[in-house]
């Protein structure tokens, strides 16, 4: 131990008893750190470990929604966002998507905008909600927030949205498939 030697160079005395406490308070010091730093390393594993499977998974869902709704992937995400933003939850984008498509709109996208088009000159009353209601069925009250603002502001927020590609998407669908072959 250096200070030890340096001390007894100094021609001080030395307290071999002390200096054995110390070096091996020192030890187990080293330990600890080891340790600690093994379970932080540990945990940052598991943690990065979460965040790719949460994004696989946010992936994969986005995929199985686009194929449920007959909408590109792109489109569906950019609007998911906007209508989390606006509180409407996934399911019920879903129904109302759905409802579209059962009414045989060809293009959801372009019904989609013109719809919110139209929402935002509709006076403010009931007629509303009828509107919304008379698209989306019963989860079109849940739409009035995510039209309020109309078109323009609908584009401007899906804009707004981080997606994923089409092969991460697909990339993600294999993972998954893999980790639910794996579980069985």
């Amino acid at each position: 131990m250096i200070v030890k030697e340096l001390i007894a160079k100094l021609g001080l005395d030395v307290d071999e008893a002390a200096f054995a406490r110390a070096d091996g308070l020192m030890t187990g010091l080293a330990r600890s750190w080891l340790k600690a730093g093994a379970a932080v390393a540990s945990a940052a594993a598991v943690g990065a470990t979460a965040i790719v499977k949460s994004f696989t998974n946010a992936a994969d869902a986005a995929g199985k929604l686009a194929q449920r709704t007959g909408l590109d992937a792109e489109f569906l995400q950019r609007l998911a966002y906007a209508a989390d933003l606006a509180d409407v939850s996934t399911d019920q984008l879903r129904a109302g998507l759905q409802q579209l498509a059962s009414k045989g709109v060809g293009d959801v996208r372009a019904e989609m905008l013109k719809i919110a088009g139209e929402f935002e000159k509709l006076p403010q009353n009931g007629r509303r909600i009828d509107f919304l209601r008379d698209k989306f069925g019963r989860a079109g009250g849940a739409f009035a927030t995510l039209f309020s603002k109309g078109r323009a502001e609908l584009e401007a927020t899906m804009s707004e949205a981080e997606v994923f590609s089409q092969e991460e998407i697909d990339r993600s669908e294999e993972f998954n498939d893999s980790i639910t072959r794996l579980n069985r």
